[in-house]
């Protein structure tokens, strides 16, 4: 069998005086008897059958996401038990976790390499979402508890949600860990708590949020840094705040909190929350907002463009699937323009990438710089050497004989410079990255 299955990116970028990002595009098709739900990841699923049903795997944009009939459900995602499917998702770097929460049931998935998954407490009720579904909660009893897992340890992060509420009059848990990040609603105001202080700091001069409408709440916590932690707001910096962490083995749970025991329930809607191992900047956090706020599930801001000084940007392309084969190629529409103007590519190619030199390399490329997989080609030179996007789709990276459900993270960076006569304007193009399974 020969699966495919495509992420899409819109690259945007502002020369001299700003600065963009790119986003993973997606659709959501429907009729009376099935839904077709792309936002939820880019997904392909290979066979199975019974006696009354066979079905057999399919590739391309837009693949099978949440979908149910009278006689079927459909789910999205990696399936461990279907043969030979794949998965593709492409997330900032940093991610340690990612929860669309778009399932209903016992458990929820997480959409990061860590592959946290969680255990849904007393049935929250699924409800349409930011993107694709939420989980809405009713305040007293229901939360989502995600363990005491490693890998939500460190002295800074990054917390993201959508949340959804008419309840102005208590403090609400959105996502936190038990003596350690804590970020929610207190009384409508978007709010972390400093657990060394024993003090709930809110943006008390933003809006109160309980309007029934969707808000992004965000917070990058650096520990012991006195006004060093930042609440955001719809992708716009609210308030500085002072964050320590007591303990680092505490439970983690979105919709709740964990102390003694679970409390600080929610009220309302939860959808898309993130965890990072890194302060996302402010412009990063905007990024995220715009690219969410418009139906997609991540975005990566692309950096300043100064002619004679490159910016970067780091992804993460994670893959699931059981087969023994893939690979990954990519490719683009055109070059970065706007109208008449263009950024040209630079000179390197896949089959034979270039070095970067600061001040002289002009356009825009691309490098791999790390995998957990099947080794990096040495032509890349561990992510020194930088290719131009093709206009064809052409493979960057083959994995083999390593199948199984454990992610795989293929490590890319972007990187951007051009000519001091290049017009001052936004230049966008559109890049897709493709997983086909092979023989």
């Amino acid at each position: 069998m020969r699966g495919t299955v495509r992420a899409t990116f819109l690259i945007a970028c502002l020369v001299a005086v700003g600065g963009g990002f790119y986003t993973v595009y997606a659709d959501r098709f429907s009729s009376t008897s099935y839904v077709i739900d792309a936002s939820v990841m880019n997904t392909a699923g290979g066979s199975s059958s019974s006696s009354s049903y066979k079905l057999v795997g399919s590739s391309g944009e837009s693949i099978i996401g949440n979908g149910a009939s009278g006689s079927y459900k459909m789910g999205a995602g990696f399936v461990s038990q279907l043969e030979n499917s794949l998965q593709l998702n492409v997330q900032p770097s940093g991610l340690t976790g990612h929860y669309p929460l778009d399932e209903a049931g016992s458990q929820v998935y997480d959409n990061s390499s860590n592959v946290i998954d969680g255990a849904i407490t007393a049935s929250p009720s699924s409800v349409a979402g930011k993107i694709g579904n939420a989980l809405s909660f009713n305040g007293s009893t229901q939360y989502v508890k995600l363990g005491t897992t490693s890998s939500f340890t460190g002295t800074t992060y990054t917390l993201q949600a959508w949340i959804k509420t008419s309840n102005n009059g208590a403090t609400m848990a959105a996502v936190t860990k038990g003596s350690n990040f804590w970020l929610g609603l207190d009384f409508g105001k978007a709010a972390i708590y400093d657990w060394t202080g024993a003090a709930m700091c809110s943006a008390s001069t933003a809006p109160s949020l309980g309007d029934n409408a969707w808000h992004h709440i965000a917070a990058t916590l650096t520990s012991g840094v006195s006004n060093g932690s930042i609440i955001y707001i719809d992708g716009v910096q609210q308030k500085t705040c002072t964050w320590t962490p007591v303990a680092q083995n505490g439970e983690v749970g979105i919709g709740a909190s964990k102390a003694a025991s679970w409390q600080q329930f929610f009220t309302g809607a939860i959808d898309e929350v993130k965890i990072y191992n890194r302060l996302l900047a402010p412009a990063e956090i905007a990024a995220e907002y715009a690219a969410q706020n418009g139906g997609t599930s991540s975005g990566v801001f692309a950096g300043t463009v100064i002619p004679g000084i490159s910016a970067t940007a780091t992804y993460d392309a994670i893959v699931r699937t059981d087969t023994a084969n893939y690979s990954l190629a990519i490719n683009q529409n055109q070059n970065l323009t706007n109208g008449g103007n263009s950024i040209p590519a630079i000179s390197g190619s896949i089959a034979s990438p270039a070095g970067w030199v600061e001040g002289t390399t002009k356009g825009l490329g691309f490098t791999l710089f790390g995998t957990n997989a099947t080794a990096i080609d040495g032509k890349w030179n561990t992510g020194l050497s930088y290719a131009a996007f093709p206009g064809g789709a052409t493979t960057i990276y083959t994995r083999t004989g390593l199948g199984g459900s454990t992610p795989d993270v293929l490590n890319m960076r972007l990187r951007l410079d051009t000519a001091s006569t290049q017009a001052p304007l936004d230049y966008t193009n559109i890049i897709t990255v493709t997983g086909t399974i092979t023989p």
